[in-house]
């Protein structure tokens, strides 16, 4: 099949031949080129004020291949949807491009948008960056000395 731009109709002409047949047919076709998909992945989803985001921007094929890709613009926006990072005319090499963004200690928090273009096509990734604590707690467990493997259940007390 022939590479195509967009989509384009051609002739697909089939001829089968043997020892006591002959068969030519002729029709129509209509041939679609797909365009990539494209992904973009933060390790995580959620930052402090002052770390550092790392993000990975890759595409594939129809088959699930990795490509090689030219990104012309990846832009990093605040809540406000101000550019506050960008990249030109990054290439892929068919594999993972791998980028980061350090995050300033007095950074707004809210949604912040990663956007990766190529051509006319406009990729969106968000993540959120708050001032959070994981929560503490405490955990005791309570189980006798000894468990026989004989045991089918045995008792544990958890108190948090």
């Amino acid at each position: 099949v022939p590479l195509v731009e967009n989509e384009e109709v051609t002739k697909f002409e089939v001829e089968v031949q043997g020892n006591k047949f002959y068969s030519k047919e002729v029709r129509k076709v209509l041939i679609k080129s797909y365009p990539p998909m494209y992904f973009i992945q933060t390790d995580k989803p959620l930052y402090l004020p002052g770390q550092t985001v790392h993000f990975r921007v890759f595409s594939m094929d129809t088959k699930f291949r990795p490509t090689n890709q030219l990104y012309s613009i990846i832009e990093l926006e605040d809540p406000n949807y101000n550019r506050i990072g960008q990249w030109l005319n990054e290439t892929s090499n068919s594999k993972i491009l791998q980028l980061s963004y350090p995050l300033n200690s007095e950074t707004r928090e809210g949604t912040y948008t990663i956007i990766v273009t190529v051509g006319e096509h406009k990729t969106y990734h968000r993540f959120k960056v708050e001032k959070y604590v994981l929560p503490k707690f405490d955990m005791t467990m309570n189980v006798k000395e000894e468990v026989s493997i004989g045991e089918e259940n045995f008792e544990i007390k958890v108190c948090l």
